[in-house]
């Protein structure tokens, strides 16, 4: 089953016109963005410590192939295929099974050779610079009324304690008496 995938709405996946077909078949995006670490080196001994990390961008790379019924239909298919691309910070929407991811995403680079013998077909790869994650476009709903347990866990990362100065604590909940 083929994947939708849209660029500024310009539909990346198409296969009901024999004229102006693009079919992509690698849609590689599921991987960690580029991940930033900030090291601060220790002077006094060997080594470092991590200051910061951060993720700063992902590279999504979209390959396939556009084909059409003859040469001269083909060449106009390039020509609007390389126009769609040419916008910078748009929607990259890509169906994830359930549902669409949006990136906000710019075309870094199209690669759209075409040899003397490629008549009918071009193979074509195409490189988005995304921001490093993306957003739902829906959102889903779950009944919590179904009838299945529901199990939380709580977890404290932090106790809140209120200090009255002048008072003398021995523990964290426990006040000594003078």
């Amino acid at each position: 089953m083929a994947t939708t995938i849209t660029y500024n709405s310009y539909n990346l996946q198409t296969s009901a016109d024999s004229a102006n077909t693009i079919l992509s078949r690698d849609i590689l995006f599921k991987h960690l963005p580029i991940k930033e670490i900030f090291l601060q080196q220790d002077s006094i001994r060997n080594g470092f410590s991590i200051s910061d990390v951060r993720y700063s961008q992902k590279i999504i790379t979209v390959r396939g192939w556009l084909i059409s019924d003859t040469q001269a239909h083909l060449r106009t298919l390039r020509d609007a295929f390389m126009t769609a691309l040419s916008s910078d910070k748009e929607d990259l929407d890509i169906d994830y099974g359930s549902g669409t991811i949006r990136f906000e995403a710019s075309v870094q680079n199209v690669t759209c050779d075409e040899e003397f013998w490629q008549i009918t077909q071009i193979p074509f790869e195409i490189s988005f610079l995304a921001q490093p994650f993306g957003t739902a476009t829906s959102t889903t709903t779950i009944d919590l009324n179904s009838g299945g347990n529901i199990t939380t866990t709580l977890r404290l990362s932090a106790i809140p304690l209120l200090l009255i100065p002048g008072e003398k604590y021995l523990q964290m909940r426990k006040k000594v008496k003078n």
